[in-house]
């Protein structure tokens, strides 16, 4: 997914749709704009009822305005992008799960400062402790 088209000409939507595309198939790449709502319905369609989404990605990329967005309502605190750097800001301090109107399950997460490699199974059961807890009970 690509978020905040609206701050990027059409062509450079093209052109970064187009490199996403070459090295990841089978896989849907949706362009999504939360001010313009472009790009939401399509998303939209996609969920199940039943079934659990996660939004995971690096802090102010608008995670929690699409959050927000999908479920209709302001449930994450978001904030504007900072006037010194034009970024999305690091806003998010916990994990939200939601029951959307579709019936699927909708986590939003707090943004990644940096991304490593680890041991992915600690990895997970640290980062979703709460999450891990319940697949096991």
């Amino acid at each position: 997914m690509i978020t905040k088209i609206d701050l990027i000409d059409i062509t450079t939507l093209e052109y970064i749709n187009s490199k996403i595309e070459k090295r990841i198939t089978n896989v849907p790449v949706i362009s999504i704009s939360n001010v313009s709502k472009k790009g939401l319905d399509e998303l939209i369609e996609i969920i199940e009822k039943g079934k659990t989404y996660c939004l995971l990605g690096f802090s102010g990329v608008g995670k929690s305005t699409l959050f927000n967005s999908l479920c209709g309502k302001d449930i994450m605190r978001t904030s504007s992008l900072s006037e010194s750097t034009k970024k999305g800001r690091h806003v998010t301090t916990h994990r939200e799960l939601i029951l959307l109107d579709k019936g699927g399950l909708l986590i939003d997460n707090p943004g990644m400062r940096q991304v490593d490699v680890t041991d992915v199974l600690s990895g997970m059961e640290r980062t979703f402790e709460v999450i891990y807890d319940l697949i096991n009970d």
